[in-house]
């Protein structure tokens, strides 16, 4: 669902009326809530904004790792309305694997250890290794 937010052309109105609410001492939360309840931002953008978040808490989700060091589900090279499609793990082709070991692989020094989690799996899974994809269409592939 696309969310409308409203007219961006001019955010320092919106930081004016944000900067003129503030009560000396307020913590940013209190105050945050102050704007909330002044109408700084629309139901529409307050609602695209939880959306963000929500997004964010369900990718982290599952992108968990189970106990085997793999995430939960990962995306995949299928799209619908543009964005990939996720999978969970034990759903994934080995063009799954492939694709979601060289996400892990291209950040290796933070990810290194899920990337190898991975590649033995497929290695159980699929007799062989997955193999590493170079490019992938110009975008994060997490």
């Amino acid at each position: 669902m696309k969310y409308q937010f409203g007219d961006r052309s001019d955010d320092s109105s919106r930081a004016a009326k944000i900067r003129a609410l503030f009560v000396k001492g307020s913590t940013i939360e209190a105050h945050a809530e102050t704007c909330i309840d002044a109408g700084c931002w629309t139901q529409s953008e307050l609602r695209a904004m939880a959306a963000l978040q929500v997004r964010a808490e369900v990718r982290a989700a599952l992108g968990k790792l189970t106990d085997d060091g793999v995430p939960f589900a990962g995306p995949t090279r299928t799209r619908k309305g543009g964005k990939p499609v996720w999978r969970q793990m034990e759903f994934w082709s080995k063009q799954d694997f492939d694709y979601n070991y060289s996400a892990y692989k291209r950040r290796a020094r933070a990810n290194d250890k899920v990337a190898q989690s991975i590649a033995r799996v497929c290695r159980e899974r699929f007799g062989s290794d997955p193999i590493f994809i170079e490019e992938i269409e110009d975008e994060p592939l997490i």
